[in-house]
């Protein structure tokens, strides 16, 4: 293999002039050098292809996903915390946006899993589903879910906590003396 002084077109040894340029080429490129420049064309190229993917994580995709996780993990705490407060209202919620990250977090960093899994269910009910790939529709709304599930999970998680620092008061017609006032109270301490 010669490559070109000029230009770097990497040629083929039986040539004297670069195709592109038409410089004079050199002397051959040594064995290591030709398997260098071989494996970064390999590099290059899967990198291309996994660029062309549709179905990859962007890095917006990424940053949604580990967002997600964190929304998770603080819905998680807070679920325990307001279930051994026994505030069943605020603990619902949070359980709630626990669920919702987990599918945003799900859709954002795992596309091809999805879209595999989806191929397996086709699967069942036709033949060919493995060259099948991902409609425009189905690409967007992906992204749509993973935005709608996170701005979901967070509102949810808003809600939880204005709903948990509110203090709790009995209804007007309870009267002070019943089990229903007692409950209220002990629940607003």
């Amino acid at each position: 293999m010669k490559k070109c002084i000029k230009c770097g077109t990497e040629q083929s040894d039986e040539r004297t002039f670069c195709i592109d340029c038409n410089m004079r080429l050199g002397d051959s490129l040594s064995a290591e050098h030709e398997e260098f420049i071989k494996e970064q064309n390999t590099k290059n190229i899967d990198r291309l292809y996994s660029y062309g993917n549709d179905l990859r994580a962007s890095y917006l995709d990424k940053v949604i996903g580990i967002a997600s996780i964190a929304g998770t993990i603080v819905s998680l705490v807070f679920c325990m915390i307001r279930q051994s407060n026994r505030e069943y209202e605020a603990f619902l919620l949070f359980f709630f946006a626990v669920c919702v990250f987990n599918i945003s977090a799900l859709f954002a960093l795992l596309p091809r899993l999805l879209w595999s899994l989806q191929n397996r269910r086709w699967s069942y009910w036709a033949d060919g589903t493995e060259e099948l790939s991902p409609s425009s529709f189905y690409k967007t709304m992906r992204k749509f879910g993973v935005w709608v599930c996170f701005i979901i999970g967070m509102i949810s998680i808003i809600i939880a906590m204005r709903a948990s620092t509110e203090k709790i008061e009995p209804p007007s017609y309870v009267h002070e003396n019943s089990v229903v006032y007692e409950y209220y109270s002990s629940e607003a301490t």
